[in-house]
């Protein structure tokens, strides 16, 4: 009879570990926008403005009256592109882990469903409000990572999530082919605050997160629902 209770134990224990998940993204390639053109322009008129300002200056006898109005023109234009250009676009990850501002192949700023306060499309921009900043990205330059994120973002934090129906209908058409399928990395959650409690997890496995919204709960004070959105905390996994 005891040995039947170990083997029970035993079984139920590894069927736990195999249920483990997981978690995966897609990675999304920026597309060729409007705004990446007129940045692209900029760059070159501002160049050339700079170059012929440079040269009426200092290499022409008598210097040219206009040049150091085409100086500073050119200047002006390069400051700009600086500023406010987007040449590349920006690589964009939606996933179980959330949202995914890549540079440089790494990443730059990763945004759990559970931080968003707010996540909405408008005026042709993605805009996740976080606690005292704005994240965004471009529609025009990555439509199908807003389409990806307008149906993650709804299925995961619906209470947090807005956008007009007329803007989700001209989000195009999500695939379980879209983007470059990633697996994430694993949850970072030593340091972070239980949701329920809000006692300080020390130890990773202490930690429990919800699958839904990536929110992270002590296994002690772990709730029947996810206080963020409200799904069966049952499947809790093991950070």
């Amino acid at each position: 009879m005891a040995d039947k209770r170990v083997s029970t134990k035993s079984k139920k224990s590894t069927g736990a570990k195999s249920k483990k998940a997981v978690r995966s993204e897609r990675r999304f390639m920026p597309e060729r926008s409007n705004a990446s053109i007129a940045t692209m322009a900029g760059t070159i008129v501002g160049g050339l403005g700079v170059g012929a300002g440079l040269y009426g200056q200092w290499m022409t006898n008598p210097t040219m009256a206009v040049a150091p109005w085409v100086l500073a023109a050119g200047s002006a234009v390069l400051a700009a592109v600086l500023l406010w250009g987007d040449l590349e676009g920006t690589v964009i990850r939606v996933g179980d882990a959330g949202i995914v501002w890549e540079r440089d192949g790494k990443v730059n700023r990763r945004v759990a469903w559970c931080d968003m306060r707010e996540v909405e499309i408008r005026d042709a921009m993605v805009r996740v409000q976080l606690e005292g900043e704005v994240m965004t990205f471009s529609v025009a330059s990555q439509p199908l990572a807003a389409a990806w994120v307008a149906k993650e973002a709804n299925a995961r934090i619906p209470k947090r999530w807005k956008a007009s129906k007329d803007v989700i209908q001209s989000l195009p058409k999500t695939s379980s082919d879209d983007g470059e399928g990633l697996v994430v990395e694993p949850l970072q959650v030593t340091g972070r605050s239980c949701r329920a409690s809000q006692r300080t997890i020390t130890f990773e496995r202490d930690a429990r997160y919800c699958v839904r919204c990536g929110e992270v709960y002590h296994k002690d004070d772990l709730p029947d629902r996810c206080l963020t959105c409200d799904a069966d905390l049952r499947d809790a996994q093991e950070a």
